[in-house]
């Protein structure tokens, strides 16, 4: 990625259809051919045109290649034709690059096609909240007023409902929100619910859903020239490639995100994108760098009411002065941290939270506390549904017990 004007080349996971569907989609595309544009010949670009797709991926579905499941409702609701699980290959997944600068969110028309095919894809990917940043709404002041202030609304309350484990609420506000943009007409409500199936998936350890739904976020928000929320998604894919340690890719991402909060003079945005490019330093072993990237952070919320944010990046900074050699500091920094996420319930920063004093316990030598504040760890994240986490805390837990299993005399 050399740039900020365009979407990453995120990569996504592929399936492809099986004969029978494959035949079935070929037919209906000929169909609607033939009853919309039977004058004109069917070409690449027609055939493209018909299913609503880029030619290029037009071309890798009609030959039986991978491509992202939403991709393929997309092909097939315009074609009026049902598309079931039973339609895919078995174990057909792979890492495909996903084409940039395709027409799917290119036109606001094609975006609100998506919208009626949400009832099949509320099925194949769970959507719910986990945090969709409170500085920007992402409806338009030229939306209708009450629609928007009823989306913001809805918005605070799935929020809520996700950091405090309701997870079934959480899941029927976003079919709210949902079915409210597409009777408001409203494109910008359907770029933010991309955002927030990007940021469910990514909660719950799918990163490759997570990449795909945030890079077609941020492609719907550039085509509506929305920069602050450009930005936000910047952050968001930053996020992925971080946990999953491309550390290269997700320096960009976040230098992007700066740089669009920047231009926004948005300060707020600027301190995560400054907390983003941190934990990259950190991962790198620049803990000088990371320190003062979270030491600017703090700076720039200094005059904000943003306390969630100010404690995460307090947090951040006690991982930094434990690895100064200050693991006391670090603890009692943290425990801090984890009070106050305790007093506001939000159970997934507590489980975060937990871990890392678990794994600062581990490595000062008290094992019994680190089990301890690692189960609690483990606990929590199944509570919330964060599978990747819960499996971190498992093997950390396993880990241990296998250095305490070594280190006693053997009989």
């Amino acid at each position: 990625m050399d740039s900020c004007d365009g979407p990453p080349k995120a990569k996504t996971r592929a399936v492809c259809l099986k004969e029978d569907a494959l035949d079935r989609l070929r037919k209906g595309l000929t169909a609607k051919w033939q009853s919309s544009a039977p004058s004109q010949r069917l070409t690449r670009a027609l055939k493209a045109e018909l299913l609503g797709l880029s030619i290029v991926t037009t071309e890798r579905i009609l030959k039986g290649q991978g491509v992202d499941r939403a991709t393929l409702v997309i092909a097939f609701q315009n074609l009026s034709l049902p598309l079931d699980e039973c339609d895919f290959k078995p174990n057909t997944l792979q890492e495909t690059p996903v084409p940039t600068g395709s027409p799917e969110v290119a036109k606001r028309s094609v975006a609100l096609q998506h919208f009626k095919r949400l009832g099949w894809l509320a099925a194949v990917i769970p959507v719910f909240l986990l945090a969709f940043p409170a500085t920007q709404s992402p409806v338009s002041k030229t939306s209708k007023p009450l629609w928007r202030n009823e989306f913001n609304a809805l918005f605070a309350r799935g929020l809520d409902h996700y950091q405090h484990g309701r997870l079934d609420q959480a899941k029927a506000v976003v079919d709210e929100l949902l079915a409210g943009a597409q009777t408001n007409d409203s494109a910008r409500g359907f770029a933010g619910a991309l955002r927030l199936s990007g940021d469910i998936a990514y909660g719950q350890g799918r990163f490759d859903e997570a990449e795909s739904q945030f890079t077609s976020s941020l492609e719907a928000w550039q085509r509506l020239q929305s920069r602050r929320n450009v930005a936000e998604l910047w952050e968001a894919i930053g996020n992925v490639q971080l946990k999953r340690g491309r550390l290269d890719e997700a320096k960009v991402s976040f230098a992007c995100s700066l740089q669009g909060q920047e231009a926004e003079q948005n300060e707020v945005g600027m301190a995560m994108a400054h907390r983003g490019i941190g934990s990259v330093l950190f991962q790198s072993g620049d803990i000088s760098g990371a320190n003062e990237r979270y030491s600017q952070g703090l700076r720039l919320l200094a005059k904000y009411k943003e306390p969630d944010m100010v404690n995460d990046l307090h947090g951040r900074l006690a991982l930094v002065h434990a690895k100064q050699g200050k693991i006391e500091q670090a603890m009692d920094e943290l425990r801090g941290c984890l009070s106050y996420w305790q007093k506001a319930n939000s159970l997934r920063w507590i489980a975060l939270t937990e871990m890392d004093l678990g794994n600062l316990a581990v490595d000062s030598g008290d094992h019994q506390s680190g089990i301890e504040h690692l189960s609690r760890s483990e606990r929590g994240f199944q509570e919330i549904g964060d599978k990747a986490n819960e499996r971190i805390a498992h093997k950390a837990i396993a880990a241990v017990r296998l250095l305490e299993k070594r280190a006693r005399p053997s009989s």
